[in-house]
């Protein structure tokens, strides 16, 4: 008799460094087998980090170190194997932010501050991942 495994496909986010802590809060992202999760410094390391590992989700701030994150998201859709990533930007709400999220073509952003909770609901959206509303019995 065999036996068919089903295999999950593994998701790749990708997290500028400075945001990962708010991870820690929400354990239940990063306990997901499905989810890998890989930290960056900088727009530089993100976009070589994005394009190798075929990220599907970056969360980066909109003035990153070196490039910003909204030159990032630029230069990402220009690679093909990242038109259909799932960009977010953390930025402060301001007019001039919000003009730099949409004229960058990112698909979210994240107003700073903001918590686990924000970024747990993002994750859930961007890979389409349903939230769980209690504890599993």
């Amino acid at each position: 008799m065999s036996f068919a495994i089903k295999s999950k496909t593994v998701k790749t986010m990708l997290l500028e460094k400075n945001l990962s802590g708010l991870l820690d809060k929400r354990r239940d992202i990063l306990g997901r087998e499905d989810i890998r999760v890989l930290t960056v410094e900088t727009a530089e390391a993100a976009l070589k980090a994005a394009v190798k590992e075929k990220a599907g989700l970056l969360v980066v701030d909109i003035d990153m170190p070196e490039m910003g994150g909204d030159s990032l998201c630029l230069a990402l859709r220009k690679e093909e194997s990242m038109k259909k990533a799932y960009i977010a930007l953390a930025c402060t709400g301001s007019k001039a932010d919000m003009k730099r999220c949409e004229a960058c073509g990112a698909n979210a952003f994240l107003t700073k501050p903001f918590g686990p909770e924000s970024l747990y609901q993002l994750v859930c959206r961007a890979f389409d991942i349903p939230e769980r509303k209690g504890i599993r019995v």
